[in-house]
């Protein structure tokens, strides 16, 4: 889910597994202007890039910072790898690579709420949330857990 605790999560993990190292998926997502984005109309007038979709991520960048975690030779090498996004279980070869996966959830009027507190570059627009984010966290709780 979108704004439900993953990041917080993660750095509270890193806080008690101080050796750990955390790849947030907030890192990869693909520039604005990039042409692989997948665009969705929000509304009869407003086009949007989906930031919920897999294309918005720049995945091969992605997989290869994860590989230069696991390539370090001890003592740099870090025994937990933490994995942190919205998309991480999305991803076939990610989702398969971990250990331990945790799916967080929350209430529509929370996430709402939790995402209208947020700033996102760019701006949503107004209809997003209902005509893609919220979908797409619906559709991904049901179908795949």
């Amino acid at each position: 889910v979108t704004c439900g605790g993953k990041t917080t999560l993660a750095e509270r993990l890193k806080q008690h597994y101080e050796e750990c190292v955390i790849l947030s998926q907030d890192q990869f997502y693909r520039l604005d202007d990039d042409p692989n984005h997948e665009w969705l109309d929000v509304s009869p007038t407003i086009r949007h890039q989906n930031w919920e979709s897999m294309a918005s991520m720049d995945w091969k960048l992605f997989n290869k910072a994860i590989d230069l975690v696991l390539t370090k030779e001890p003592p740099k090498h870090s025994p937990i790898l933490i994995l942190e996004g919205h998309l991480i279980l999305n991803n076939k070869q990610m989702s398969d690579l971990c250990d331990k996966k945790f799916f967080l959830t929350l209430d529509k009027n929370s996430c709402v709420c939790r995402r209208n507190a947020r700033t996102y570059l760019p701006p949503d627009p107004i209809g997003y949330f209902e005509v893609c984010v919220w979908p797409i966290i619906f559709g991904r709780k049901i179908k795949e857990y």
